[in-house]
């Protein structure tokens, strides 16, 4: 094996490292491949930057450079970028999200580095017929496209170009140890900690399908339950004006984005996640990995999470009667929930554990290279 295969030095671009299970995904790969390579660095687009993300990255030893929407947009971040490429000799460049393909794998290439992967984290059916253009074309350039879930691999096949290799390689949990104050969210919302709680996790924003779980809430037969939703999002006033709407606003807590999230899904009685589309959410995975019971809808990666009743309850997406009738049958039969929670715990460590994602990243950095 050539030096350069036994410690390549890798570029990894993304739009924005703010809120989010790309960019929690794009934190943990980074430490996935840190021992088998000999430097790594992240490229971030916009000047979104969580300073939790921020600090992981600078504790691996990983250079981040934030280019800004400014730089972009007059050129200066683009050729100030490109030069910074030529100088660091980058064997492989790793592109998360839709401008961070474009920009990234163009300026990858132009700069002369040999390999360039894509990594495509949902079916991405938001796209529009410009996007789906754009990206066809852009992918040409790679040599691997990666993918979380072989289970929306055929909704992407329109858009992706049949001469480069398909890697699947699922998200990955580390099953906690041990979780401090399980009723710390209860305590703090004066929430009766005998009241059952329903909680999501997730960006607010419309393919979340969280007004389809404001609906559902509102008209399951558990009155007496609390919805705790935390995340933020472009959603959020929207989403307070429909609570209203709906006469469930004093049963409902949005809490914004919180860093103490295996605290909070440890409190809750069930999880539920009504997504459009998906690719393997982090946060379904945490959710079981705390051992909460889950009813999410039959999208994307969750098919392989929740492969049947056996794990959980899945409703078709968007199936607004579905979710209230898997909602009040979770709560109705809570001993068989907790046995549901456990098969699915036991499920993704069989299968998709910390280490299991760890090898297959492994794995391909080492062929690419």
């Amino acid at each position: 094996m050539t030096a350069s295969k036994a410690s390549p030095r890798v570029v990894w671009w993304i739009d924005h490292l703010g809120h989010g299970g790309s960019q929690k995904s794009l934190t943990q790969i980074v430490g996935y491949v840190s021992e088998i390579v000999s430097l790594q660095a992240v490229i971030i687009l916009n000047n979104v930057v969580d300073a939790l993300h921020l600090a992981e990255l600078e504790r691996m030893g990983v250079e981040v450079r934030v280019i800004g929407k400014g730089k972009l947009l007059t050129g200066v971040g683009i050729f100030e970028t490109w030069l910074w490429l030529r100088k660091k000799n980058f064997d492989i460049s790793i592109t998360f999200l839709f401008f961070s393909d474009i920009v990234g794998t163009l300026l990858s290439y132009t700069s002369g580095i040999k390999k360039l992967i894509s990594s495509q984290r949902s079916s991405n059916k938001h796209y529009s017929y410009f996007h789906i253009l754009a990206l066809r074309a852009i992918l040409n350039l790679t040599n691997v496209i990666v993918l979380n879930s072989v289970s929306y691999r055929e909704e992407v096949q329109h858009y992706l170009p049949k001469q480069v290799g398909i890697e699947v390689i699922p998200n990955g949990i580390k099953i906690p140890e041990y979780i401090q104050s399980i009723n710390k969210i209860r305590d703090e919302l004066a929430i009766n900690r005998s009241s059952l709680l329903i909680g999501t996790v997730g960006r607010l924003s419309s393919e979340k399908g969280l007004e389809i779980i404001f609906k559902a809430f509102s008209q399951s037969k558990h009155k007496d339950t609390q919805l705790l939703i935390t995340g933020s999002g472009p959603e959020k006033n929207r989403l307070e004006k429909l609570a209203i709407t709906l006469g469930i606003d004093d049963r409902i807590h949005m809490i914004g984005f919180r860093s103490d999230i295996w605290s909070i899904l440890s409190s809750l009685d069930l999880y539920v996640h009504a997504s459009i589309f998906e690719g393997m959410p982090i946060s379904v995975l945490e959710a079981i990995a705390v051992g909460c019971p889950i009813v999410a809808s039959d999208s994307g990666g969750i098919r392989e999470l929740i492969t049947g009743p056996e794990h959980g309850w899945l409703v078709a997406q968007g199936d607004f009667i579905g979710l209230v009738a898997a909602i009040d049958n979770a709560l109705d039969h809570q001993e068989e929930a907790r046995l549901r929670a456990s098969r699915a715990l036991e499920h993704i460590k069989m299968n998709y554990s910390d280490q299991h994602a760890t090898n297959n990243w492994q794995r391909l950095i080492q062929n690419v290279a």
